[in-house]
């Protein structure tokens, strides 16, 4: 996940020196995160729900003290939603022995 920010962090900001270098570090650590990804299996990648919604957790923290009014807009409450039933149908696979 960080290299997919570095991407999108070099894009937004033309500005910043080595601009190009991160852009293509950031792409093809991306594209290494996916293939790994996708080759480990699809359990896996159900696991890695988990995690990722804790981090939303430290997400929201984060824009609450940003003083945002709206932390989430709807399509992010679609995801987290969609993310949560992920990461609980992956811990009970875990907590069965399915995975």
């Amino acid at each position: 996940m960080i290299t997919a920010y570095n991407t999108v962090r070099s894009i937004k900001h033309p500005e910043e020196q080595g601009r190009v270098r991160n852009i293509i570090i950031g792409a093809v650590g991306t594209l290494y995160m996916l293939y790994a990804m996708f080759v480990s299996g699809i359990e896996y990648i159900m696991l890695l729900s988990i995690p990722f919604l804790i981090g939303v957790i430290f997400l929201y923290q984060a824009r609450k003290e940003a003083g945002l009014e709206k932390v989430f807009n709807t399509k992010e409450i679609i995801a987290i939603v969609v993310l949560a039933v992920f990461a609980a149908v992956s811990l009970t696979m875990f907590v069965m022995g399915m995975v």
